[in-house]
């Protein structure tokens, strides 16, 4: 089967300044921390614009799992297993065709992103970089809560007999640990929510 070498494989990985195979929270940071160097309203040099957008279709692939999986293979194909850079005749056109749709999305969205003003820009993507990343804390956060509230329950029966002023506080606690758990969940599928809406 004959290889077919494309006029430009763009290099996402390089365009964000991150390396191959990177996940989604450093993905993220490099696309907060070069779009504020290189947004409209922050840098007014003439590469500023061009920049901007090769960054944002750079965020946008790499940024959307089911592209980034796509891409990733291209990838290895491309610029890892074959060192002349060419990709089988079977994957070319369905690439170019993806990477002129990528080309497009990524100046539509570079257009609506310059379009915010700056400082809304900078919560909006503080905020999509927040996305996801409290899972773990609030994981951790709540099987404690779940542990001290089971303890709690062994403990009470036992204090009953020896002291009701024990037993009173340990109650309140225990009502204290509901809430807790209670305030820690709603968090949780909270983020769980904003992080599907966002995919």
């Amino acid at each position: 089967m004959i290889n077919q070498n494309p006029k430009h494989m763009k290099d996402y990985y390089h365009i964000l300044e991150v390396p191959f195979g990177s996940d989604s929270i450093d993905i993220k940071k490099a696309y907060r921390r070069l779009a504020l160097k290189f947004h409209p309203d922050k840098n007014n040099t003439p590469n500023a614009v061009i920049k901007f957008i090769e960054i944002t279709e750079a965020y946008e692939v790499l940024g959307n799992k089911k592209n980034k999986l796509y891409y990733d293979e291209i990838y290895q194909e491309f610029f890892i297993i074959n060192k002349n850079n060419h990709i089988k005749t079977t994957s070319f056109k369905t690439f170019e065709q993806k990477q002129k749709k990528w080309s497009e999305y990524g100046k539509q969205k570079a257009k609506e992103y310059s379009s915010i003003p700056f400082n809304k820009f900078i919560k909006q993507i503080n905020k999509d970089l927040k996305v996801g990343i409290n899972y773990i804390p609030n994981i951790i956060a709540l099987f404690i809560v779940v542990i001290f509230f089971i303890k709690l329950l062994t403990v009470i029966p036992e204090s009953i007999n020896k002291n009701l002023g024990i037993t009173f506080i340990l109650l309140i606690i225990l009502l204290g640990l509901f809430y807790l758990f209670r305030q820690l969940l709603i968090v949780a599928i909270a983020d769980f929510k904003e992080e599907i809406k966002h995919k």
